[in-house]
């Protein structure tokens, strides 16, 4: 690395100063070759604004959630500036939530009209089960942090299911559509499905099909499995099957 006239020149201390990143981190770093080192100029080491810039990129990376090994590989890339620019659109384009079941706040009236005339004790199991969260800093109203999956839960409580029993599907339906995803989200990055040579417009399409499709697959494929299920537990005469017990994936 060489400087031109034009650029300013920075000590370390300078840099530090400048772009309010402590001297020690930016040693870091160099260290992890995530910062090209300074220019020499005798025993002072010079920067330039080149740093300066991968600095502001670094810590938007951070921001981001991108962790020191993940920017490693990403500012390695002989194109980094377009796979950078690439990786902070999908970036963006994941902070989007993926579906409309948000967090909402409802008074206790609002509340009472969801539960309706459900038996007496349904408001403190839902509450047992973090269906709803009483709000300390507004005691007038509460949280439900799925408006989703307490009216499928409700549903299922008055089809005849414990309300315990139907809050502990979700656990295990959890953690057997993460192990499900992982394993998807692994093999489309196997089979460079999401590459970037399409370019940002081309694997947004991608994240909107996956999100779109793999909903839709999953439900298919989860209703399918249900009836397998029950059908299976019908044929052995309403007693549940033996069953290999899945090993649970280390972490």
């Amino acid at each position: 690395m060489s400087t031109s006239e034009d650029e300013i020149s920075y000590t370390i201390d300078e840099l530090a100063a400048a772009t309010k990143v402590p001297s020690r981190t930016i040693r870091f770093y160099q260290g992890q070759k995530i910062l090209e080192p300074p220019e020499r100029k005798g025993r002072v080491a010079v920067y330039t604004d080149r740093h300066v810039k991968r600095l502001e990129l670094i810590a938007q990376l951070q921001d981001r959630g991108l962790q020191i090994r993940g920017m490693k590989q990403l500012l390695s890339r002989s194109d980094s500036d377009t796979a950078v620019s690439q990786w902070l659109g999908l970036s963006d384009r994941l902070s989007s939530p993926s579906t409309e079941d948000r967090p909402r706040v409802v008074d206790k009236s609002q509340l009472a009209s969801i539960i309706g005339d459900r038996p007496a004790g349904t408001l403190s199991a839902l509450e047992q089960a973090r269906l709803v969260e009483r709000r300390e800093d507004a005691p007038a109203t509460v949280l439900i942090p799925s408006p989703g999956l307490l009216e499928a839960s409700l549903r299922l409580m008055d089809a005849g299911l414990p309300l315990d029993v139907t809050t502990n599907i979700e656990p295990i339906l959890r953690e057997g559509l993460r192990e499900t995803v992982e394993e998807v989200v692994d093999y489309f990055l196997e089979s460079k499905t999401l590459d970037s040579t399409g370019g940002e417009e081309k694997l947004n399409e991608a994240i909107d099909a996956l999100r779109a499709n793999g909903l839709e697959v999953m439900s298919i494929l989860f209703a399918q499995e249900v009836e397998r299920a029950l059908n299976e537990l019908l044929e052995q005469g309403g007693e549940p099957p033996k069953r290999k017990k899945r090993r649970k994936r280390k972490r």
